[in-house]
């Protein structure tokens, strides 16, 4: 599962702005492949860099394939466009892509408490929550998923795919819905999954990745570890960076610790990341040289 975004990374919306490139349905995806985006007045600098960010790390994710967009690549172009204060014309289309991709309801429903809770989301709305409302059926869907199936499908350990769905429901139980007021729940709920992650990486010594997960739950090592301390970040970074460099985890979510680690122990960013913080980004000098020691891209 491409993960990028969801209520791991917030979304930087602000008021509508100048057409910098118009775009197209017919051929969107390969113009996003050549978008460079542009700066402009109403925007500020770390919205910015934020948006080129998201920009560059779709296009690593879909390897340069106009062919390879998914659902979470079109909601990745959609908030980067929204930091950008890109046309509403292309922020329109970017929605529609969005919204007709395999899958959409997932997220609709996911943010549906950040788009009513957050003025900042108020452009996006109206259209959103009705599509909440038509999204409620296929909550079925996802009711009944089979582990059992899952696993043979991808060759992986049922006992650990299990844990790995558990841990992922108590990771989102008060992030979907009524966080503001459940947070010391959700925190003894993180503080539960913590001990229980250090537990399955002593057990299968090996960070649970593509390989040991599959595309649905590889991401959830992961967003623990996100939601963690400064303690555990600072363990696993070096274990995340091993396991991004031989693909078992997109390098998106490695920098995305590496911003939220270094934010909390330095206060700044590397590289903009982690925009809900407001924590401005390091010097260039400085995002050179941490960018080179865990071998990403800058």
């Amino acid at each position: 599962m491409k993960f990028i975004l969801t209520n791991f990374l917030v979304l930087v919306i602000c008021c509508r702005g100048i057409s910098q490139n118009q775009l197209s349905s017919r051929n969107f995806e390969e113009q996003i492949l050549s978008y460079k985006p542009k700066m402009n007045s109403k925007i500020t600098e770390d919205e910015y860099e934020f948006a080129k960010m998201v920009i560059r790390e779709t296009k690593v994710a879909v390897r340069g394939d106009a062919d390879s967009f998914n659902l979470a690549d079109y909601f990745n172009v959609l908030t980067a466009f929204l930091s950008l204060n890109e046309s509403q014309e292309n922020i329109d289309l970017a929605y529609e892509k969005f919204k007709n991709s395999e899958g959409s309801c997932e997220y609709y429903i996911s943010f549906a408490d950040d788009i009513i809770q957050r003025e900042t989301y108020e452009p996006l709305r109206e259209r959103w929550m009705k599509r909440v409302e038509i999204c409620g059926g296929e909550k079925v869907e996802k009711a009944v998923f089979s582990a059992e199936a899952y696993c043979n499908d991808h060759s992986l350990d049922l006992t650990l795919i299990n844990k790995l769905q558990e841990i992922y429901e108590k990771d989102q139980k008060y992030r979907v819905n009524g966080y503001e007021e459940n947070s010391q729940h959700q925190a003894k709920l993180d503080h539960e999954n913590q001990l229980i992650i250090e537990e399955l990486y002593s057990e299968y010594g090996s960070y649970l990745g593509i390989s040991l997960a599959g595309p649905k739950f590889e991401h959830v090592m992961w967003g623990v570890i996100q939601h963690s301390n400064k303690e555990m970040m600072k363990k696993y970074l070096p274990i995340m960076k091993e396991a991004s460099a031989s693909g078992e985890m997109p390098e998106s979510m490695l920098k995305m610790t590496i911003d939220r680690y270094y934010g909390l122990e330095y206060g700044y960013q590397v590289f903009g990341s982690q925009a809900g913080m407001n924590i401005d980004l390091a010097d260039d000098a400085t995002r050179e040289k941490i960018a080179k020691e865990y071998g990403v891209n800058y």
